[in-house]
């Protein structure tokens, strides 16, 4: 069950990238039509880190690199 798990965070954390890559797609269309608008966002560094570690571990796995991340002084602002 814990591999199905694993298996389907993998699948969420992609699928996430993907979205963003076909916004920021869409964002380079915007600035090539010259009608592309600023927009400030806050966003989780931290899970977005968690998600790249999340589908490059098992590539790194398979070539004997150990993977990981640490947050030093992390706090959040809000």
């Amino acid at each position: 069950m814990e591999g199905l798990k694993k298996i389907i965070d993998i699948i969420k954390a992609s699928s996430e990238m993907l979205l963003s890559i076909v916004q920021d797609l869409l964002d380079f269309a915007q600035i090539k039509a010259g009608k592309f608008r600023k927009s400030g966002e806050w966003f989780d560094i931290k899970k977005a880190v968690e998600g790249v570690i999340c589908i490059q571990a098992q590539q790194a796995k398979a070539k004997g690199i150990e993977l990981t991340a640490k947050f030093n002084n992390f706090t959040e602002l809000t």
